[in-house]
């Protein structure tokens, strides 16, 4: 069953790439299914406290950003060092 939930072009430089983009309807689709997520980990993480919470969300805060930049930068990726 088609959706249409992304649309796709070819590129003028290299026929073997295409552009592919989320539609309105993809937009809003992950819209719902993100806050559905969001709601899911609340509700898991309602066991811990508030200080469990924090000490957990530091370490994956700074994972987070490593992925962000490993993917803007693949060449300068961090080697896993601890700084």
């Amino acid at each position: 069953m088609r959706q249409r939930l992304v649309t796709g072009q070819s590129t003028a430089s290299d026929r073997r790439a295409r552009i592919v983009e989320l539609t309105a309807k993809g937009r809003q689709l992950t819209r719902r299914v993100f806050r559905a997520h969001e709601r899911d980990l609340e509700t898991i993480m309602a066991i811990l406290s508030e200080e469990e919470r924090r000490q957990l969300y530091e370490p994956l805060k700074k994972l987070g950003i490593s992925a962000l930049g490993a993917l803007q930068n693949p060449t300068n990726a961090s080697t896993g060092a601890h700084k």
